[in-house]
């Protein structure tokens, strides 16, 4: 007999649509230095790829709600082909909605649109050099 996933607490289901929500609006926020989205969950800090690292892990695999599964989507769709793609690839969750889903691909585009804005930085660095 296997053990079923624990549910997603509230707490992690909460800051999840936060990460989504964060990453759908870095792209507009980001400026040279400034700092990754952070997210405090219970007094500790956390990126947008801690919380998608603890929801893969936790394997949770109840519905994502509407609005982080419809961000991750559409971030998903604009990313293709875009500027910060930078090799990565992005797959959409499409019809799986599971929070693990949704996160591996919230996960994919975190990694891509960080390591695109350190790009950034390291060019405008080595031209003010």
């Amino acid at each position: 007999m296997t053990d079923a996933p624990e549910p997603i607490p509230p707490i992690w289901c909460e800051n999840f649509g936060l990460a989504a929500d964060k990453l759908y609006t870095w792209p507009l926020t980001w400026h040279p230095g400034s700092e990754e989205p952070i997210l405090i969950i219970e007094g500790e800090r956390f990126t947008i790829g801690d919380v998608c690292n603890h929801v893969i892990e936790k394997k949770y695999s109840e519905e994502t709600p509407d609005s982080p599964w419809e961000n991750v989507l559409e971030m998903a769709k604009n990313f293709q082909g875009s500027d910060e793609a930078l090799g990565f690839t992005c797959e959409s969750p499409r019809g799986d909605r599971s929070y693990v889903n949704v996160a591996r691909c919230l996960l994919q585009l975190y990694n891509a649109y960080k390591a695109h804005f350190e790009n950034k930085d390291r060019k405008r660095k080595d031209s003010e050099a």
